[in-house]
């Protein structure tokens, strides 16, 4: 006797219902019983369940299911992150970026990736402008005041090297490498996209798997973002960055996130991320009018 496919989609008191009634209407008579009336209702749903689950799981290691592309991105994050210290400084940059830009790339050539989802394409520009906009110039603005307040771009600190632990993340440079203003905002620009890029894919391939009707979750989109921000700060935290960076790489997170979930548009995330990371770096600095404008209040 095989299995109906509609008790796949019933909820437990329907089976429950359907599989009470099952001996009366037992084709193999009183003599041989089907597995509807030999197995407990709930052992028979917790099969079902599982097998659902393990053809579910195998179905995303195919290369064109997001959670193939989502496994071989944690797996290569890890294998870089063990490695670090035996890959030459000048070709971290090169490989990272190779990491984030190319894996999703493929995942996207392939099909297993929805650019819509990853906030490429199907976007409703009018509504996220307004709401993005809005927040990229209250951030940027509270940035302004802070570096103004606790003059981040004091030389002295701008002279500080990170420790022997720390610095050995995706975005190193080389010690000689120049750090003058258009360098910054070079650096600020690419990593920004890049990173953006990244985070954007770890979203868009949960929000994928979320929907899976196995999973039904009310909010798929809700979960996937902030899931991936866990993810996300899991990476940050093990790039060994130092305090000031470590701290504004989670505030880009956090903003992008909240962004990301009102506007599902990576393009206003990546403006975000760059904005954050310019004014936010101790590499950038402000003009001193602006510190001074509370240093004759008596702030500093």
């Amino acid at each position: 006797m095989t299995i109906p496919g509609a008790l796949f989609t019933l909820p437990f008191s329907h089976l429950r219902l359907a599989l009470v009634q099952c001996p009366k209407h037992c084709p193999f008579g009183s003599s041989h019983r089907c597995i509807f009336c030999t197995l407990p209702v709930w052992d028979l749903w917790l099969s079902i369940r599982l097998l659902m689950t393990l053809a579910w799981l195998g179905s995303q290691l195919s290369p064109l299911a997001p959670g193939f592309w989502l496994l071989v991105s944690v797996l290569l994050t890890a294998l870089l992150y063990s490695v670090r210290d035996a890959i030459p400084l000048r070709w971290r940059q090169p490989v990272w970026l190779a990491h984030w830009l190319l894996l999703p790339y493929f995942g996207l050539l392939l099909g297993a990736l929805s650019p819509r989802l990853i906030g490429l394409a199907a976007i409703d520009w009018p509504a996220s402008l307004g709401l993005g906009l809005g927040l990229l110039v209250g951030v940027a603005a509270l940035l302004v005041l802070v570096r103004a307040v606790i003059d981040l771009g004091h030389p002295a600190l701008n002279q500080q090297r990170p420790s022997s632990g720390e610095g050995a993340g995706p975005g190193d440079r080389s010690p000689e490498a120049p750090s003058g203003g258009w360098q910054v905002i070079g650096d600020a620009f690419l990593w920004s996209g890049a990173t953006e890029f990244h985070w954007a894919f770890l979203r868009g391939a949960l929000w994928e798997i979320y929907q899976s009707p196995l999973l039904s979750l009310e909010l798929p989109g809700y979960w996937a973002i902030w899931s991936a921000a866990l993810i996300a700060a899991v990476e940050v935290s093990a790039a060994r960055l130092g305090f000031i960076q470590w701290l504004l790489q989670v505030v880009t997170l956090i903003t992008t996130s909240i962004l990301f979930f009102y506007t599902q548009n990576f393009w206003l995330c990546w403006a975000l991320h760059m904005t954050v990371q310019s004014l936010g770096s101790p590499s950038t600095h402000l003009p001193r009018r602006w510190s001074s404008l509370f240093s004759d209040r008596g702030v500093e």
